[in-house]
């Protein structure tokens, strides 16, 4: 479920947090209005969502129940579960459950529309009004929320937020700058260029969340770039859907990071996802060359 997230929205612009952020890095580079289409990324998006069908259905499955067993054999419902299978529910229950679906559209809501206008209620400041709003309204307690908190992905998460930030700070970016223009020169192929720039980025997105290793590698290719005489479009294009082939480890990508409530290890995560992530990377190295020209 958590890697069908991840890639599927990496198939249209608003899908994932990296494609908003490389759209921003773009326009700000080529002008308001020469970013990506809506549909960018939706033909190389379509193909890799296929595959991921297709990998879970026949590779992922039975490697999945290698990995982790039968569990479906093995665990029985509960009283509770079944009742809930069973479409019976209390009807205090429900009126529980409705209050939390209008509290989520209404953080939806926030998110989407009342930012925009009130800059000081940004994503963070929305989600803690939202969950401080289920625990007045009653719909849990104030105990049971901070027991349902992950405290070990929320340290994960940070400190890969801390390991971006340290990145920047000390240098890296210039130093990956350095290294590929230390690299690729003029007689280097563009396809290699472009392999290059996919893979690095790929890499990165696993270590230091997706949306960071787009504002590292991105830039360095649009400041490269147009003195090789190629054009940033395909290559932006490349960089931001690397970026979103995040699903090898948990630290690579909020949704993933998510799952490990249901008690996967690290090493779970690539050993699962690491095949789907080398055939997701081909797929893009190979179709959005076709679909844009890097010349």
């Amino acid at each position: 479920i958590a890697m069908g997230a991840v890639l599927g929205g990496m198939a249209t612009l608003i899908g994932s947090t990296p494609q908003l952020t490389a759209q921003g890095l773009l326009e700000s580079y080529l002008g308001d209005g020469n970013g990506f289409d809506f549909f960018t990324f939706s033909i190389p998006g379509a193909l890799i969502i296929r595959a991921t069908v297709l990998y879970v259905a026949f590779i992922g499955y039975p490697l999945g129940k290698r990995l982790w067993g039968n569990r479906e054999s093995t665990e029985d419902l509960s009283e509770a579960g079944k009742t809930y299978a069973e479409g019976e529910m209390h009807p205090e229950k429900k009126g529980v459950m409705a209050v939390i679906f209008i509290l989520m559209l209404l953080m939806f809501f926030g998110m989407s529309v009342i930012q925009r206008f009130i800059p000081q209620f940004d994503l963070a400041i929305v989600a803690i009004i939202s969950a401080s709003a289920c625990i007045l309204s009653g719909c849990i307690r104030f105990g049971d929320a901070l027991k349902s908190i992950g405290w070990n992905l929320v340290i994960w998460l940070a400190s890969s937020l801390g390991m971006a930030g340290a990145v920047n700070s000390s240098g890296g970016g210039e130093l990956i700058a350095g290294l590929f223009t230390g690299i690729l020169n003029q007689n280097t192929p563009p396809m290699l260029i472009f392999t290059a720039f996919v893979s690095v980025t790929v890499l990165l997105t696993h270590f230091l969340s997706n949306s960071t290793a787009v504002t590292i590698v991105l830039p360095i290719a649009l400041s490269i770039l147009p003195d090789m005489g190629y054009s940033v479009y395909p290559f932006a294009v490349g960089i931001t859907m690397g970026s979103a082939i995040a699903i090898a480890t948990p630290v690579a990508n909020t949704t993933i990071a998510m799952s490990m409530v249901a008690g996967y290890k690290f090493s779970d995560y690539w050993k699962y996802g690491g095949p789907l992530v080398i055939i997701s990377t081909l797929i893009v190295i190979l179709v959005v060359p076709i679909l844009y020209p890097m010349v």
